[in-house]
């Protein structure tokens, strides 16, 4: 490329020294053309198909001269097509310059194919005038060599000019000769002439004066230099950085400086963007605490960066550190794992592998240095390289956090043992925690002081101390304020205190405090409740300097705020204790002024209504039975006025309770007609009880409430009625998912209620009006116990009414349906068809009802004479059922009628009356006793019913799946029994011992005036049963029941029947008489036939007195039921459950011994469970009754009676259990 340059130049100078040469001398130019010429031609250009050319030419073409005249011969043929076009183009134009001459390099075809250039060059022949003829002459001259170099030249000039580089050449004088095309685009420069423009106009450093003459002499001297410069574009004067390659060569003997320049802007850029990634990378290296390292694996050599000289601390002069002698200073450990890791990325290149160690300084400071690993294997080199970073700090803040974290978890565990802390365990708590924290932070003593800025005086109140550290406690008592008034003015502003260095302290009394007590370093915290300090918190260091960080500080400072909410939760608990205590101590108040209240007022209305029911059986005149009728009777209402004020004060006072058991909704509902039906004979009003046959005779509930609701609802009917009826309906309809709906109502056909009275009959103190106050007397509390009644049972009272006509009141209990037996047989042989001869159309419905469900038929009259008429016609009945008040014919009257009729037809019919009490005595004097099978008092009973057809019946005894007695056998025992009354109230005593005596005539009464006495003639006369009155001097009901309980379990005697007399009707009466030992609970007034119930329960017909295990005690056939009948498992739950229970007795007994409540409970609740499971009915009442006892009570009695209890209990199942075998 260099040498065709230089011949390029080397043309264009001989064509410029010719071209002035021709100028000067015009003579010559004829004889160079023909000296140079190859041949002539002629040309007419009107027949341009005609020329000459000579011979010479043809022959140069490979042509003889023959073949170029031959007339087929087209010699336009043998010229190139652009070359004619281009002479064409020339001809034009000299036709219009007649002077101009034809001068055209024109390629003419071998005969052989290849081209041959001739120089044509000629003019117009010129008539006389001077005007172009159509002829042409010229001569032509062979030109091949010279356009084989104008070819190479022009290829030459197109390389030189793609070249990415200026060429530029200068004279030594400094001008232009030559610009390439990349200098000219570069430079700004074109169409310039030589000697126009000089090297220092464009560059920068030959500007300066001899700069351009130096260096050509440099020039001279190396031949070849390389330089790096500045060149300006001469259009923009923008600068752009050049590299050159400059020379000196001599052409024709003239000096040449051909330079060669290259844009290095991109270098210069790429350079000093790399300088500036260099130093950057130096400066994150600095700042990242790393340095780089490389180790040729195959020479040894080591490479450190800087940073990694500071890192190790060593002096860059002595080089980087040996890979044994860096490894060393690991340990050995770490240093045999570095190893492993550096042989496995040698072996394995492109692996990555980091590793974290740590080594010590010079000064013995520890340092963590994160290493990194790869090895590059590549073009015959084998390098391991890295990275080592000095990650001190990262791994002393992730130590901290660490610590940070393990001290919040601290806190978080600390917090919520205080939250379910109990007051007794508050010291011993703040003492344990003040161990924890001061033991995590290092400090040698954790404390807490109290504020007390009335005495203006401080106190360490807790205090925690590490090992060899001498307690300061009693030593910091009664500070004064002022010695320490530093860190009081910064608590009082709720500010930390604190003094990182004790020594550094001004003299003073500060440091006089703490100097002795050997303190370096110390931190306070203010105990701040809202704005009011409390005192602080501390933590003292002794052995060493502590300054505490910022982080440690906030998160001692929560332990603060915790200790300050301890605090006031302490303080918040005490006085909720002190109120607790208080409203307790006003609620046992109110429930003792209730209970002597009730007591007071119970004891004399007991008497009044025991003496005048005792009365009332003697002998009186007319007068006199009225008179004390009408006593006893108000009486009674006074006692119902009692009650219901009492059961109020109770229900909005919170302190009534449910207590929901298994009930005979059927028994429940026999009882309620039992207590409401002597009213309605009263009145002569007839009363209905009206329960579906079909439903589920069990549910829970609490029945003395129910009962409750019930008998309000009815009285209120009988009231409010004065003639017509009242009707207790019972109906069921099941639900889904195992519940049942019972929904019960009371309907009368009384007055009504009007629509302006409704709003008020739910309102305590309130009835319909005043004149109905008057009228018909009453609280008007009755259905406001109802309601609320009602409500704590899941349900609401609800009513229908219209005035005039009557009301019905009702309401319904959703609960799960309990499968037990319905009372029903499961045939009567000779009972097909009953007679039913009434008057009310309703009780006939609710008797065929009855009859229908034990499948038996009936048909009903509403009169004896249709009676009659009916039987007289032959009809066959198989029992006859007719009611006492019938119009035309009453009851008594029908039944001899039909017993004549019968009598004469030689047949006999069993016969049922039914009757109201009230008429009782007038049934009973009657002329028919002797021809009635059966009495039954209305309103008809399901179980009095089916007894009495029973008895008429010739079904054998196993016909029936239960069997209930048609009236309350009211026993009068002959037999001798010893019974203890413990009561201190004369009157109460003369009352229970004559209704004893009256139906007890051969039982021997022993008196107690207290509980004292009571117990000392248990010892004495061993009675059989003992009625104790719960209120007496000297020792209670209660304590006298455990002594005696006591007295029987060290004698190894059985339980004597203890029945508990009470004029309290409150809450927790019952339990607490049942926990003391107690078997049964009567009130006052003494319900005679309660009384007589309770004594059939504890007495058997021998006289002798014991527990009469019935189904309260253990429901066998309710277990049986529940297990489809399965006899096996039956026993087997029974065996497993009294062992269960002689299993647990013995540990209960040790933990009432030790008073540990929490334990006893858990033992109580495990035997309760197992007692409700196997229907231990009465024993599951005692668990719940000891459970429910204040903390405070001593147990060990109510344990020993429930001992002696369940070895009765054990007996009777061991008996029950031999009879299945």
């Amino acid at each position: 490329m260099y040498l065709g340059l230089v011949y390029f130049l080397l043309m264009n100078h001989l064509a410029i020294e010719l071209e002035s040469f021709f100028k000067s001398n015009t003579d010559a130019v004829d004889i160079m053309i023909h000296s140079i010429s190859d041949g002539v031609w002629y040309w007419d250009t009107e027949n341009p198909d005609k020329i000459h050319l000579s011979e010479e030419l043809w022959t140069s073409l490979g042509f003889s001269l023959a073949e170029a005249k031959d007339p087929a011969f087209n010699w336009q043929q043998q010229v190139a097509e652009k070359s004619f076009e281009e002479a064409l183009v020339l001809l034009e134009q000299m036709k219009a310059n007649p002077k101009k001459l034809f001068d055209l390099d024109v390629c003419f075809f071998h005969k052989q194919g290849h081209a041959v250039w001739f120089n044509c060059r000629g003019r117009f022949l010129l008539d006389a005038e001077g005007r172009p003829k159509s002829r042409m002459i010229g001569f032509l001259s062979e030109i091949n060599e010279y356009k084989e170099q104008e070819l190479k030249v022009s290829l030459l000039q197109n390389l030189i000019n793609q070249s990415s580089d200026g060429l530029q050449v200068a004279r030594t004088t400094g001008a232009v000769f030559y610009l390439n095309r990349v200098a000219q685009e570069r430079l700004g420069i074109h169409d310039f002439e030589p000697e126009e423009l000089f090297v220092w106009d464009f560059e920068e450093i030959f500007k300066k004066e001899g700069a351009w003459q130096q260096h050509i002499e440099q020039l001279r001297h190396a031949g070849t230099l390389l330089i790096e410069g500045v060149n300006y574009n001469q259009k923009t004067g923008f600068p752009f950085p050049v590299e050159v390659t400059v020379q000196l060569a001599t052409i024709n003997g003239e000096e040449f400086v051909i330079a060669n320049s290259r844009d290095i802007s991109e270098r210069v850029r790429s350079t000093r963007t790399l300088r500036k990634q260099r130093d950057l990378l130096n400066d994150a290296q600095k700042i990242a605490n790393m340095g780089a390292w490389e180790i040729n694996l195959k020479t040894g050599e080591i490479v450190w960066t800087d940073e990694l000289y500071s890192i190790y601390e060593c002096a860059k002069e002595e080089g980087p550190l040996g890979v044994e002698e860096t490894l060393a200073r690991y340990g050995e450990q770490a240093g045999q794992e570095i190893q492993a890791i550096i042989e496995e990325v040698s072996a394995n290149p492109g692996v990555y592998k980091n590793y974290t160690t740590s080594f010590r300084t010079k000064d013995q400071a520890m340092r963590w240095v994160k290493i990194s690993f790869r090895s590059i294997n590549e073009g015959g080199e084998h390098r391991l390289f890295g990275l080592v970073q000095d990650v001190t700090n990262e791994q002393l803040v992730k130590e901290e956090n660490k610590r940070h974290v393990a001290l919040q978890q601290l806190l978080l565990k600390i917090s919520g043992e205080y939250i379910n802390l109990e007051l007794d365990q508050m010291s011993a708590m703040i003492n344990r925690s003040l161990g924890e924290l001061g033991a995590f932070v290092h400090a040698d003593r954790a404390y807490i002081f109290d504020y007390d800025f009335e005495q203006n005086c401080s106190s360490n109140t807790y205090e925690w101390c590490a090992k060899g550290i001498q307690p300061e406690l009693e030593n910091l008592q009664n500070i004064p304020l002022d010695l320490v008034s530093h860190w009081v003015e910064r608590h009082l502003e709720g500010e930390i205190f604190k003094v990182e260095n004790v020594h550094q302290l001004e003299e003073g009394e500060l440091k006089e405090i703490l100097t002795p007590q050997g303190i370096q370093s110390l931190i306070t915290f203010p105990l701040l409740q809202d704005e009011t300090l409390k005192g602080f918190v501390g933590f003292d260091w002794v052995h060493e300097l502590h300054p505490v960080n910022e982080v440690d500080s906030n998160l001692l400072q929560v332990f603060a705020k915790l200790l300050v909410n301890v605090q006031r939760r302490a303080e918040l608990e005490a006085s909720l204790v002190h109120a607790k205590q208080e409203a307790e101590q006003a609620n046992r108040s109110k429930s003792e002024f209730l209970a002597n209240m009730s007591h007071e007022i119970r004891t004399p209305l007991n008497g009044v209504i025991g003496f005048t029911d005792l009365l009332v059986n003697t002998e009186l005149n007319a007068e006199q039975l009225q008179y004390v009728q009408s006593a006893n009777s108000s009486a009674h209402s006074l006692l119902g006025i009692i009650n219901d004020i009492l059961d109020l004060s109770k229900i909005e006072a919170g302190k009534l309770e449910l207590e929901e058991v298994e009930t005979d909704i059927v028994y429940l509902a026999e009882e309620t007609a039992d207590i409401v039906k002597y009213n309605t004979a009263k009145k002569n009003i007839e009363f209905l009880l009206n329960v579906a046959v079909d439903m589920p005779n069990f549910l829970v509930v609490d029945p003395i409430r129910l009962k409750q609701i019930l008998v309000n609802l009815l009285s209120n009917a009988i009231k409010f009625t004065s003639k017509g009826e009242v009707e207790l309906a019972i109906s069921y309809k099941e639900l889904s998912e195992g519940m049942g709906a019972f929904t019960f109502k009371v309907r009368d056909t009384g007055i009504g209620i009007s629509e302006a009275q409704r709003d008020k009959l739910f309102k305590s103190f309130s009835q319909a009006d005043t004149s109905t106050t008057r009228k018909f007397g009453g609280t008007g509390l009755g259905l406001v116990i109802s309601q609320m009644l009602a409500k704590k049972m899941g349900t609401e009272v609800q009513f229908e009414s219209e005035e005039g006509v009557g009301s019905t009141f009702f309401f319904t209990l959703e609960r799960p349906i309990l499968k037990r037996q319905a009372t029903k047989v499961s045939s009567f042989s000779d009972l097909k068809n009953v007679l039913i001869v009434d008057d009310n159309l309703n009780n006939q419905l609710i008797l065929e009802q009855m009859l229908a469900h034990w499948n038996i038929q009936s048909q009903s009259v509403d009169n004896g004479i249709a009676a009659l008429t009916l039987l007289s016609k032959e009809v066959s009945f198989d029992v006859l059922i007719v009611d006492y008040h019938m119009p035309f014919m009453d009851g008594v009257k029908t039944i001899q009628e039909i017993h004549r009729l019968f009598k004469n037809q030689g047949r006999v019919l069993p016969k049922i009356i039914l009757y109201s009490s009230a008429d009782d005595h007038t049934v009973s004097k009657s002329a028919i006793g002797n021809i009635i099978d059966v009495k039954l008092i209305k309103p008809a009973k399901v179980s009095e019913l089916f007894h009495a057809l029973k008895t008429l019946s010739d079904a054998p005894e196993d016909a029936t799946q239960r069997v209930v007695k048609a009236q309350d056998s009211l026993v009068n025992l002959n037999g001798e029994v010893r019974i203890l009354i413990a009561e201190d109230v004369s009157l109460n005593m003369l009352l229970i011992k004559t209704l004893l005596k009256n139906h007890l005539p051969a039982a021997q009464i022993i008196e107690a005036e207290n509980g004292r006495i009571a117990v000392e003639l248990f010892e004495k006369v061993q009675p059989d049963l003992i009625f104790m009155d719960i209120q007496m001097p000297e020792l209670d009901g209660y304590e006298a029941t455990r002594e005696i309980r006591s007295l029987e379990a060290e004698a190894g005697l059985p339980a004597t029947p203890i029945i508990a007399l009470t004029a309290g009707a409150i809450r927790g009466e019952r339990e607490r008489c049942l926990a003391a030992g107690m078997n049964e609970f009567l009130t006052k007034p003494i319900d005679k036939k309660r009384l007589l119930q309770t004594l059939e329960q504890v007495l058997q017909a021998d006289g002798r007195a014991q527990i009469q295990f019935d189904e309260a005690h253990l429901a066998e056939e309710g277990l049986l039921d529940l297990l489809d009948g399965d006899v096996s498992l039956f026993k087997t739950l029974l065996q497993e459950g009294i062992r269960e229970i002689s299993a647990v007795l013995p540990e209960l007994e040790k933990v009432v011994h030790s008073r540990d409540r929490v334990r006893i409970n858990r033992y109580l609740h495990k035997l309760k469970g197992i007692a409700l499971s196997l229907k231990f009915g009465y024993l599951a009442d005692r668990l719940i009754a000891m459970e429910k006892l204040e903390t405070s009570v001593d147990l060990e009695p109510y344990f020993e009676e429930l001992r002696s209890y369940f070895a009765l209990l054990r007996q009777e199942i061991e008996l029950r259990l031999h009879a299945y075998e």
